[in-house]
């Protein structure tokens, strides 16, 4: 495969269900301590090698052309529903490309709806806006496992957005650029208007708030 990946489905328990799975080919000068920084971002996670392959020992080195399972990263957001005109833009991309319903959206990526348009954007932790027209936002994201813990996290930079959280959510904090509301659950709409003036209405579920960067409410 390409680069010494190739990408499958498979079953593991331990992960609650079916994770999908990069295979990678091992070479010459590979260890445990360099591909753990390669996929996982820091080399003191070789454990991570090891949950995914039962059976590596890292205390040995690695056989050149063993194949090791990578799980693929997910990404941050998926946007769940796209009528008309949405249109998204990855981190380092200079172009805005048509998005549909079931795209991917990573830590940096931006999602516009454009006149009589609307977006809806599901996070990993299925934490929930609807984004109404002329609207921007940029997704940002943690690691997995601080996604559990954490709430999901968005900019507004223009327009209205509603979040629609379950009990289940870790909750969702929507950074403008004059405010930070923090949501939990229930349905609230945020509003960013051309003076970048942030509001927020509550309608319904427990308390939100929106507070202002300059130190107020």
């Amino acid at each position: 495969a390409f680069g010494g990946l190739a990408t499958a489905n498979a079953q593991n328990p331990e992960d609650g269900g079916d994770v999908e799975y990069m295979f990678y080919t091992v070479r010459s000068g590979d260890s445990c301590r360099t591909l753990a920084k390669k996929f996982f971002g820091a080399s003191k996670k070789e454990g991570q090698l090891v949950k995914h392959n039962p059976g590596l020992n890292c205390s040995e080195p690695l056989e050149v052309d063993a194949v090791l399972r990578i799980p693929k990263p997910k990404p941050d957001a998926e946007l769940t529903a796209a009528l008309r005109k949405v249109q998204a833009k990855g981190r380092r991309d200079t172009d805005w490309f048509k998005a549909a319903e079931g795209t991917d959206l990573w830590g940096g990526w931006r999602v516009n709806t454009l006149e009589r348009s609307a977006a809806e954007v599901t996070f990993r932790d299925k934490s929930l806006v609807q984004m109404r027209q002329n609207t921007l936002i940029i997704i940002y994201g943690g690691t997995r496992t601080a996604s559990r813990a954490k709430p999901s996290r968005a900019e507004l930079e223009s327009g209205a957005l509603r979040s629609r959280l379950g009990e289940f959510s870790s909750g969702l904090n929507v950074e403008t650029p004059s405010a930070k509301a923090e949501l939990t659950e229930g349905n609230v709409l945020v509003t960013v208007d051309e003076d970048a003036t942030a509001r927020l209405a509550n309608h319904g579920g427990n308390d939100a708030q929106l507070k202002s960067k300059s130190g107020g409410k």
